[in-house]
């Protein structure tokens, strides 16, 4: 679902500013969580993928079928150095 329908879904949208997505996954006891990590070039992006209320986290609808839970907001890191390999 995510590989499949979220991520295109995503890249779909062809913002400007937008330069990837990252899928975490760390196995529980009883479940399995995920995070996923979205880079921006700027704040500005953000906006204009998620809207005004950037701070809502962006699962769609497709995701909410499956999902036990999630984070009702998100959280924003501004990247202060990248080292490339």
């Amino acid at each position: 679902m995510l590989n499949g329908t979220v991520i295109p879904g995503i890249e779909a949208k062809q913002i400007d500013g937008y330069r990837g997505i990252e899928v975490l996954r760390r196995d529980h006891e009883s479940e399995v969580e995920f995070v996923t990590v979205m880079t921006f070039d700027s704040l500005g992006s953000v906006v204009a993928f998620q809207g005004e209320d950037y701070s809502r986290s962006y699962v769609p609808d497709v995701a909410r079928a499956v999902l036990e839970r999630w984070d009702p907001t998100a959280a924003h890191y501004e990247v202060l150095e990248r080292e490339s390999v």
